[in-house]
């Protein structure tokens, strides 16, 4: 008989794995986040698995084709943006990819009466950051209050803010922490 040498090239897949911890703009774990994993950097179609965090943040999606990106996004978490991250995937790569949540803008309004309970025009309301913060130093915010006594800062970052209001005729200026 004939012999014939074949000579061929063996391809392994070795699969690979995205996995990480969700954390809220605090650096807390957040329990029961949604994490849907897209293929390429598209996320208006399907996503090709998805899950839930555990009690400290962690997910984990396993036995994935590599050589491909994929698109992480975190969705559905209560006072918090959606995220997204893209991650490339090599053969047999493990890849550790932690998202961090930002906070939704928020607002902050109020009216200011004089101690009679009158609106009052003209105040100056000034918000600095932080809780007790130094209101010798300059206000990172400035408004003006309307004819009925009104006033409100808008798109500002989830954090703790001191309010301070000065320029009310015959009454003493007043700080809080908000």
């Amino acid at each position: 008989g004939d012999s014939e040498d074949v000579t061929g090239q063996l391809s392994i897949n070795e699969y690979g794995s995205i996995g990480g911890q969700v954390t809220d703009y605090q650096g807390n774990g957040v329990d029961s986040a949604t994490v849907n994993l897209y293929e390429g950097s598209d996320t208006s179609g399907s996503a090709v698995a998805d899950t839930t965090t555990d009690s400290s943040g962690n997910y984990d999606f396993a036995d994935l084709s590599p050589t491909t990106d994929y698109t992480v996004e975190v969705t559905g978490v209560a006072d918090h943006n959606d995220e997204t991250s893209t991650v490339t995937l090599n053969a047999g790569e493990d890849v550790t990819e932690n998202i961090q949540l930002t906070a939704m803008d928020g607002s902050l309004s109020g009216t200011i009466t004089d101690y009679n309970g009158d609106s009052v025009e003209g105040a100056t309301v000034n918000v600095y950051e932080g809780s007790g913060a130094d209101t010798s130093q300059t206000q990172n915010y400035q408004a003006t209050t309307d004819s009925n006594g009104d006033y409100s800062f808008d798109s500002l970052a989830a954090a703790d803010y001191t309010v301070e209001v000065t320029g009310v005729t015959d009454n003493q200026d007043d700080v809080q922490d908000v």
